[in-house]
């Protein structure tokens, strides 16, 4: 159970890096 809810912290860790780089992209176009 552990190891699944460290995926799942990683995961989350992933998308949530991708959706600043993605805000930070945004807010620099602007």
């Amino acid at each position: 159970m552990g190891e699944l809810a460290r995926r799942l912290a990683n995961l989350t860790g992933e998308e949530l890096q991708a959706a600043v780089e993605r805000a930070l992209e945004a807010d620099g176009s602007v």
